[in-house]
């Protein structure tokens, strides 16, 4: 749409036209083309337009960047994590085969095998030790 007011209100090609519209909204600007500069009276409201227009445009090309930058860190996030969980699925397949005890994991086990219960809550947790 931008594409046709240009060629309708400048004069120039069809393909000057999509040149500057993708020059200008890639922040790009080489300053060959500009709107409104030249010998023809444009309507008072054209200059508007053309401001308008490219703090839309501007916004709009932000905007996919970004698309682009999140489906991006997705794709990553989904690759790192199914090598993870293979990776897990791996040692899972290790530890059965040869069950072994981590120290911090017998520490933990000796720590609560003489508990009666244990109650956790948001804020507290206590144990209650078994007595004989």
């Amino acid at each position: 749409m931008k594409t046709a007011i240009f060629y309708a209100v400048e004069g120039w090609t069809f393909l000057e036209c999509v040149y500057y519209c993708i020059v200008t909204l890639t922040t790009v600007g080489f300053g060959d083309f500009v709107p409104g500069i030249d010998d023809k009276d444009h309507h008072p409201l054209y200059r508007g337009f053309v401001v308008v227009w490219l703090l839309f445009g501007l916004a709009w090309v932000a905007l996919t960047i970004n698309d682009i930058s999140d489906n991006f860190k997705t794709k990553t996030q989904k690759s790192e994590d199914e090598k993870t969980t293979q990776n897990d699925d791996k040692d899972l397949d290790t530890n059965d085969r040869n069950p072994q005890l981590s120290r911090l994991e017998l520490t933990n086990f000796n720590s609560y095998k003489n508990t009666e219960s244990m109650t956790i809550s948001n804020t507290t947790c206590s144990i209650t030790p078994i007595t004989h």
